[in-house]
């Protein structure tokens, strides 16, 4: 790839799927994967946020997480599973000879503060309760893009392997690997959020 290697941080509607563990591995028997995708959305001029443009595929039904395994509401953020969730997605680039995304700690606070309001308001979707989303965030913090899109994805597989079931999931889902291998996003940010068992990754796109 001739591409620079994307810079990283230093360390310190929507489709689905479900992923469920290896055979040979066996896991707890809730174990579950999940993943929400954005369609791509251009910048609205000025303000307000843009409205998403419907995905080409057609929306798969959603499979939520069983309830015991949504709670607790309280969270940590893992900066390394962040990262290597973008090694991943910088992976499947390369072999589609695209150039790699490009780490943006802007689009990382925006990225964490969607975790933050998931995972404290109870929900799994682009639109909260009150109907914010990655785009008003962008738009609330001045950052300025021509097109952007979000993907969410959440699993209870242990940290040796939930950023591979997240990442799996999404490729195989057109929404979701259409975020990934979109030609004109360029930056992103990730967070990578542990709230109880569950593992919530919010990954923001932009041009």
């Amino acid at each position: 790839m001739s591409a620079e290697e994307a810079a990283l941080p230093a360390a310190g509607s929507p489709s689905v799927t479900e992923l469920t563990p290896p055979a040979e591995r066996p896991a707890p028997p809730d174990a579950v994967a999940e993943a929400r995708a954005t369609p791509l959305a251009p910048a609205a001029e000025p303000s307000p946020p843009p409205t998403p443009v419907p995905a080409a595929s057609a929306p798969e039904p959603v499979a939520a997480l069983p309830a015991a395994v949504s709670q607790p509401r309280e969270f940590v953020s893992v900066q390394d599973r962040a990262v290597e969730l973008l090694a991943a997605m910088n992976a499947a680039r390369a072999d589609a000879g695209l150039a790699p995304l490009t780490w943006d700690p802007d689009l990382a606070a925006v990225a964490l503060a969607r975790a933050r309001d998931l995972i404290e308001h109870g929900y799994f979707d682009h639109y909260g309760p009150d109907g914010r989303s990655a785009f008003s965030e962008l738009a609330a913090r001045g950052i300025r893009y021509g097109l952007a899109g979000e993907n969410l994805a959440r699993n209870n597989y242990a940290e040796a392997k939930t950023v591979q079931a997240a990442f799996q999931g999404l490729m195989g889902s057109p929404g979701h690997r259409a975020n990934i291998l979109e030609p004109r996003f360029s930056r992103v940010g990730i967070a990578a959020v542990r709230s109880g068992r569950v593992w919530l990754y919010v990954t923001i796109f932009a041009d």
